[in-house]
């Protein structure tokens, strides 16, 4: 995917810091991004664990503390587990002008794009 854009991490009303499968949420979530094409992952959870997690070595892309211009960010809560190719769908869905949050898109189309329902 050669378009420019980030993952916004944003705070959630479950644990982003729970482990599924060995991994943090978030940290899967991120991991999933950076394989999908995102350039970097901004956390706006201000969850301490959240971030002490997204330092795993594993996540090459930087920790940015906003969107850098340009970029168009994908906004997903923190809990969320998705398949790294739901990434691709949303950013087709979207006008290509588009540097609004996509997490309206993502609430709205989740059931059709392999994204599971929040765990809490």
């Amino acid at each position: 995917m050669s378009v420019n854009w980030v993952l916004l991490l944003l705070p959630s009303d479950g644990d982003a810091a729970r482990k599924v499968g060995g991994l943090t949420l978030a940290l899967r979530l991120a991991l999933d991004a950076q394989a999908a094409g995102a350039k970097a992952i901004i956390d706006t959870t201000q969850n301490p664990d959240v971030t002490r997690t997204l330092g795993d070595p594993r996540l090459g892309v930087p920790l940015l503390p906003n969107v850098p211009e340009g970029a168009r960010p994908i906004a997903v809560p923190a809990n969320w587990l998705m398949h790294r190719s739901t990434f691709a769908t949303l950013l087709n869905a979207a006008p290509a002008n588009d540097t609004q949050s996509t997490s309206q898109t993502l609430l709205r189309a989740a059931p059709l794009l392999g994204a599971f329902h929040p765990i809490r």
